[in-house]
Protein backbone atom coordinates (compact mmCIF):
# COMPACT_ATOMS: atom_id res chain seq x y z
CA UNK A 1 0.00 0.00 0.00
CA UNK A 2 2.67 2.37 0.49
CA UNK A 3 4.01 2.25 -3.26
CA UNK A 4 0.80 2.10 -4.42
CA UNK A 5 1.19 5.62 -2.31
CA UNK A 6 4.12 6.53 -3.59
CA UNK A 7 3.37 5.77 -7.09
CA UNK A 8 0.76 8.23 -7.07
CA UNK A 9 2.02 10.45 -5.69
CA UNK A 10 4.85 10.31 -8.09
CA UNK A 11 1.79 10.67 -10.86
CA UNK A 12 1.19 13.60 -9.42
CA UNK A 13 4.75 15.29 -8.88
CA UNK A 14 4.73 14.27 -12.86
CA UNK A 15 2.28 16.33 -13.76
CA UNK A 16 3.49 19.40 -11.14
CA UNK A 17 6.98 19.49 -12.01
CA UNK A 18 8.38 20.70 -14.78
CA UNK A 19 11.93 18.50 -15.40
CA UNK A 20 12.96 15.57 -14.33
CA UNK A 21 15.44 16.31 -11.37
CA UNK A 22 13.27 18.27 -9.19
CA UNK A 23 10.26 15.22 -9.36
CA UNK A 24 13.30 12.87 -8.45
CA UNK A 25 14.15 15.08 -5.81
CA UNK A 26 11.25 15.82 -3.93
CA UNK A 27 9.77 12.59 -4.36
CA UNK A 28 13.07 10.55 -2.85
CA UNK A 29 13.35 13.26 -0.31
CA UNK A 30 9.84 13.23 0.48
CA UNK A 31 9.68 9.21 0.67
CA UNK A 32 13.10 8.96 3.05
CA UNK A 33 11.53 12.01 5.64
CA UNK A 34 8.33 10.04 6.12
CA UNK A 35 9.84 6.79 6.89
CA UNK A 36 12.90 8.11 8.79
CA UNK A 37 10.00 10.06 11.20
CA UNK A 38 7.86 7.12 11.73
CA UNK A 39 10.87 4.99 13.15
CA UNK A 40 10.72 4.33 16.38
CA UNK A 41 14.64 3.35 16.88
CA UNK A 42 15.86 6.01 14.50
CA UNK A 43 13.25 8.97 16.38
CA UNK A 44 12.45 8.82 20.13
CA UNK A 45 9.95 11.37 19.03
CA UNK A 46 7.79 8.66 16.46
CA UNK A 47 4.70 9.02 18.65
CA UNK A 48 3.69 12.02 17.92
CA UNK A 49 0.38 12.81 16.88
CA UNK A 50 1.64 15.08 13.34
CA UNK A 51 2.21 11.96 12.31
CA UNK A 52 -0.61 10.17 11.62
CA UNK A 53 -0.90 13.16 8.84
CA UNK A 54 1.93 11.12 6.68
CA UNK A 55 1.01 9.15 3.87
CA UNK A 56 2.35 6.18 4.92
CA UNK A 57 1.15 5.99 8.22
CA UNK A 58 -1.39 4.02 8.36
CA UNK A 59 0.14 1.08 6.39
CA UNK A 60 2.83 1.07 8.67
CA UNK A 61 0.72 0.99 11.13
CA UNK A 62 -1.12 -1.96 9.74
CA UNK A 63 1.92 -3.64 8.65
CA UNK A 64 3.55 -3.37 12.27
CA UNK A 65 0.51 -4.35 14.12
CA UNK A 66 0.56 -7.11 12.00
CA UNK A 67 3.40 -8.51 12.34
CA UNK A 68 3.91 -7.55 16.20
CA UNK A 69 0.43 -8.07 17.42
CA UNK A 70 -2.54 -10.13 17.16
CA UNK A 71 -5.25 -8.09 15.67
CA UNK A 72 -5.22 -6.61 12.04
CA UNK A 73 -5.92 -2.57 11.74
CA UNK A 74 -7.74 -2.58 8.26
CA UNK A 75 -8.88 0.75 9.36
CA UNK A 76 -5.78 1.64 8.62
CA UNK A 77 -5.11 -0.11 5.41
CA UNK A 78 -7.86 1.42 3.84
CA UNK A 79 -6.31 5.22 5.42
CA UNK A 80 -3.31 4.12 2.85
CA UNK A 81 -5.83 3.72 0.06
CA UNK A 82 -7.70 6.58 0.42
CA UNK A 83 -4.08 8.32 0.12
CA UNK A 84 -3.10 6.74 -2.64
CA UNK A 85 -6.46 6.93 -4.52
CA UNK A 86 -6.55 10.78 -3.78
CA UNK A 87 -3.26 11.56 -4.67
CA UNK A 88 -3.74 9.87 -7.83
CA UNK A 89 -7.33 11.54 -8.68
CA UNK A 90 -6.11 14.64 -8.19
CA UNK A 91 -2.69 13.77 -10.64
CA UNK A 92 -5.56 12.49 -13.20
CA UNK A 93 -7.52 15.53 -12.68
CA UNK A 94 -4.23 17.73 -13.36
CA UNK A 95 -3.14 15.75 -16.23
CA UNK A 96 -6.81 15.89 -17.99
CA UNK A 97 -6.31 19.73 -17.85
CA UNK A 98 -2.85 20.26 -18.78
CA UNK A 99 -3.14 18.36 -21.60
CA UNK A 100 -6.94 19.00 -22.73
CA UNK A 101 -7.08 19.91 -26.78
CA UNK A 102 -8.37 23.49 -27.23
CA UNK A 103 -11.68 23.46 -28.45
CA UNK A 104 -13.01 25.88 -31.04
CA UNK A 105 -16.61 27.15 -30.97
CA UNK A 106 -18.64 25.80 -34.02
CA UNK A 107 -19.62 28.36 -36.77
CA UNK A 108 -23.19 27.79 -38.01
CA UNK A 109 -24.01 28.95 -41.72
CA UNK A 110 -26.19 31.65 -41.89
Amino acid sequence: MIALTYGALGLLLGVLVKRDLEGFFLIIMGGLMDTFLQNPLGNPLANKPVLQWFPSFGPMQFAADGAFGHTALWGHLSLGLAWAATLGLIGLLIFRVRTRAPTRPVRRAR
